[in-house]
């Protein structure tokens, strides 16, 4: 079984719809819909904003539905000023950057270095995927492979996110990838991170996400069909 993971629901509806003979479990205030797309069997879940609630919802696909891989897919702000809205960042690495960012305080001064790693990395077997699958179904230059980074507050200004840019590579920058990744990681679960570019590089305002909410999402969305058909292939 796939794993299929967003945030928002608009993020994963088109997903939904595609799918055949689908049921809902609830577990935890969540809709789990287990049904097959392609050939697979799949389960689909909106786990909701930021990296505990993205976390959570990772672990319960490892361990109530016994996935073996998890994909998730949704938008995210531009970081790389030269992708443009509605291109797609497939992530190679991840990084939470808000985590323990701070080493020069007394008290983390004695923690080891290691305790400082944010990083995970995807599945190679999927990224490839996942890169001819954006081919496929958007275009050539649709698609970068490359970092992302991970926090939980939302990175509104151009400062900030030239900041993540230059300390990073980073393409785009997201509220639950990289703690998704780390659930995959800690469970020897392959996974993938697919991102819509939701925005320019600059400043970000509510409207301009709450806009290009709904394309950004399909974009990404037919990204995922496509990837489910081969993978099925």
């Amino acid at each position: 079984m796939i794993g299929i993971q967003s945030a928002l629901e608009k993020e994963i509806e088109l997903i939904r719809e595609q799918m055949a003979d689908a049921a809902i479990q609830c577990r935890a205030g969540l809709d789990y819909v287990v049904g097959r797309i392609a050939g697979a069997e799949v389960v689909a879940v909106a786990g909701g904003v930021g990296k505990v609630r993205a976390a959570s919802c990772a672990q319960s696909l490892v361990d109530l539905f016994h996935v073996e891989s998890i994909i998730f897919c949704g938008v995210a702000g531009c970081l790389n000023p030269e992708l443009k809205v509605g291109d797609v960042v497939i992530s190679q690495e991840l990084f939470q950057h808000d985590y323990i960012a701070d080493t020069k305080t007394a008290i983390l001064g004695k923690i080891s270095a290691r305790f400082n790693e944010s990083r995970v990395g995807a599945g190679e077997n999927l990224v490839r995927l996942a890169h001819t699958a954006c081919t496929e179904a958007l275009g050539e230059g649709s698609c970068v492979l490359g970092t992302i980074v991970t926090g939980d507050k939302p990175v509104l200004t151009r400062k900030e996110r030239t900041k993540l840019r230059r300390k990073y590579g980073a393409e785009c920058v997201d509220m639950e990838g990289a703690a998704v990744g780390a659930v995959c990681e800690r469970n020897s679960v392959p996974f993938v991170v697919l991102r819509a570019v939701s925005d320019s590089a600059g400043f970000l305002t509510p409207l301009e996400f709450k806009r290009n909410l709904s394309a950004t999402s399909e974009r990404v969305q037919q990204v995922m069909l496509r990837l489910l058909a081969l993978n099925g292939q």
